[in-house]
């Protein structure tokens, strides 16, 4: 029954890696603070948009909802697949732009920017992102974005910019990709300058509904990174320390050895989950040396995930009359050398993330206390060991064979064939 349930547990497990993996998290990544929230919401107000020309101006038919700090995103998609989009912010940049793409990536979209001078004067223009090296690879009054003849439109009224325009297309708009970037000055005769800020995530235009998930970044990287320790550094190493120090214990110690270590498996899972939204959001701008750090850290953790998934999948499988056979002695060590890799390649790589991500400080104490709890635990048992070691080999000689098995604190001898 138990390896009935076990196995059922391992294959959900792994319909969740391929989904996680396969699925486009839709999310809208917004402020930094509850209350550059609330004031986002705040301009999902109709009357913010009175004073702009139809069809911009906010009704019942827009769905409308905070997208970035303090900034909102409103659509409105029609039967005749015209869609208008209007971003209302309390921005202080020079220009502000919506991107549109097929990969989530910058190169390669169409994206609407606009500006207001010091002078009142506004200018918006469709540019296609060709590449990233310099300006010139920004080119204006070029792009995919079917516009319609309505004309887009930006401006700025008591400090909140407002930027409009309707797209057409030959299809109804499902999940998008959108990038947004912020910039500082007026571009010089329409050449773009580089962003300051810009964030990406995806919009589900066929919704139609404002039930949106709010992440603020640096708060998606703390939890990825108080998971990956809880997980990784805390529950696994615990768990890989049971089978030696309470194997005396049986059945409980199978128990307990499963128990942390499939939780473990399961927050691991769930930081490699919530670590490729920070993909998706922030690798596009870091430099390459950045870049390639962040990928090299991904890549161990998706690592980690097979392994793990490999080794409850050789623990759930293996009978529990197999270690009278030849092979167990291969299968333990195989079993015991792959927790011994799982356990320093998490540490390395959570070591790794907190540099590479500078983390916050609740993320450093919980690493470092997650580090001394291992520790403590580990000395404090291996000299319980040597103290009660007599005895407790003497205790052990005296026990039944274990119900289950698994990794055994030594392999069993192999009996000579006569």
């Amino acid at each position: 029954m138990l390896r009935t349930i076990m196995v059922g547990l391992f294959y959900m497990y792994f319909l969740i890696i391929i989904i996680s993996f396969l699925e486009p998290t839709r999310i809208f990544v917004v402020a930094d603070d509850h209350g550059d929230v609330s004031e986002a919401w705040g301009l999902c107000k109709h009357e913010l948009t009175e004073l702009l020309p139809p069809p911009y101006r906010l009704s019942a038919s827009f769905t409308c909802a905070p997208i970035w700090k303090k900034t909102a995103f409103s659509f409105y998609q029609n039967q005749d697949n015209v869609t208008t989009i209007v971003l209302s912010g309390k921005l202080t940049s020079q220009w502000v732009g919506i991107g549109f793409s097929k990969d989530g990536k910058m190169v390669g979209s169409s994206a609407m920017v606009g500006w207001v001078s010091d002078d009142g004067k506004s200018s918006i223009k469709q540019y296609f992102l060709h590449g990233k090296k310099d300006a010139s690879q920004v080119i204006p009054d070029k792009g995919d974005l079917d516009l319609t003849k309505v004309a887009p439109v930006v401006s700025r009224q008591e400090g909140i910019t407002h930027l409009g325009f309707q797209v057409k297309s030959s299809n109804r708009l499902g999940g998008q990709p959108i990038i947004l970037a912020l910039g500082d000055g007026i571009p010089p005769g329409n050449s773009l300058t580089k962003h300051v800020e810009s964030r990406s995530t995806t919009v589900d235009f066929s919704s139609g509904t404002s039930s949106f998930l709010y992440q603020d970044p640096e708060t998606t990287k703390m939890i990825h990174g108080i998971l990956a320790i809880l997980g990784w550094g805390t529950l696994i190493p615990l768990g890989a320390l049971v089978p030696k120090h309470l194997r005396h214990r049986d059945p409980f110690w199978f128990y307990c050895h499963s128990t942390m270590n499939f939780l473990g498996f399961s927050l691991g899972l769930a930081s490699v989950s919530n670590g490729r939204r920070l993909i998706i959001d922030q690798v596009e701008d870091r430099d390459p040396v950045a870049k390639r750090y962040v990928l090299i850290h991904r890549n161990i953790g998706v690592a980690l995930v097979i392994l793990c998934a490999i080794q409850l999948l050789t623990f759930i499988m293996k009978s529990p009359k197999e270690p009278e056979a030849k092979y167990y002695r291969f299968w333990f060590m195989y079993h015991r050398c792959a927790g011994m890799l799982i356990i320093i390649l998490a540490y390395c790589n959570i070591v790794f993330g907190v540099t590479i991500g500078k983390a916050e400080k609740a993320v450093r104490i919980v690493m470092w206390t997650s580090a001394a709890c291992y520790c403590i635990t580990s000395i404090v048992l291996e000299l319980k060991t040597c103290f009660k070691g007599d005895s407790r080999k003497i205790q052990n000689d005296d026990l039944p064979p274990p119900i289950f098995h698994a990794d055994d604190a030594q392999p069993p001898p192999i009996k000579s064939v006569n």
